[in-house]
């Protein structure tokens, strides 16, 4: 149940572009990172059927999460399937909070330094049979959407790619 909530406020403060938000439930977020945050929020209309896969972390209470999200853009019909990693602690009072060192933003540009035990677990875990298979599944998924939607392939291949270019310059 925590986890449910966990990730079901994330991708509401995320869609939203809700930082202060969404900063309570994964940290610690870059200033780049909330930076990319606020600009591709703007494509998101709505994130429906979120649900995760998790097993056990390196210490109690830690978990590896995989999270399968369907995300809706302004001005497209189809929901575009996704999947994003999570590595998931309790803070010192006890609740659950995204460890977002680990997050993909961070993995991809390595802003934030990682603790190598983690890093190299998460490595692992994404490497498991079961995971690429949902990761498969979940591309599998997107690339029937985009074939069917032309509005989605034009979003995934062209409107969003050129804001991220744009944001990075």
């Amino acid at each position: 149940k925590e986890l449910t909530e966990l990730f079901e406020a994330y991708y509401e403060a995320y869609g939203a572009g809700d930082l202060s938000a969404l900063e309570k439930v994964a940290y610690p977020m870059s200033d780049n990172e909330k930076s990319y945050v606020g600009v591709f929020s703007q494509y998101i209309e709505d994130y429906q059927n979120i649900e995760y896969y998790s097993k056990s972390g390196l210490s109690k209470d830690e978990y590896f999460v995989s999270v399968y999200y369907e995300v809706k853009f302004y001005g497209v019909e189809t929901y575009a399937p996704g999947m994003e990693f999570f590595y998931v602690q309790k803070d010192v009072d006890g609740n659950y909070y995204i460890n977002n060192l680990y997050c993909s933003f961070n993995f991809a540009r390595v802003e934030q330094e990682m603790d190598p035990e983690i890093y190299a677990a998460v490595v692992r875990y994404e490497q498991q049979e079961d995971v690429i298979e949902l990761l498969q599944e979940t591309q599998d998924k997107f690339d029937e959407a985009v074939e069917k939607d032309e509005a989605l392939s034009t979003m995934s291949t062209e409107t969003i790619p050129n804001a991220m270019k744009q944001w990075l310059q």
